[in-house]
């Protein structure tokens, strides 16, 4: 998922790349602090709904819960 949220960031396709990066989010089986690093997605950054794929610090407060 979250690679075809970057081919969509090359495409300019900026709601499908968002879409997706927020499917990825979901299934929180990835770290998506990545994201502020990867150059891939560096068209994304400006907009608003990137910072809301970041982790925030409730995130963390169960580390060892599965889901």
């Amino acid at each position: 998922m979250y690679n075809v949220a970057v081919a969509h960031a090359f495409k300019g396709e900026k709601e499908a790349a968002f879409e997706w990066l927020q499917r990825t989010k979901a299934t929180l089986k990835l770290d998506m602090s990545m994201i502020e690093t990867d150059a891939d997605l560096a068209s994304l950054r400006g907009d608003p709904r990137f910072a809301a794929l970041l982790p925030k610090p409730s995130d963390f407060l169960d580390p060892f819960v599965e889901r």
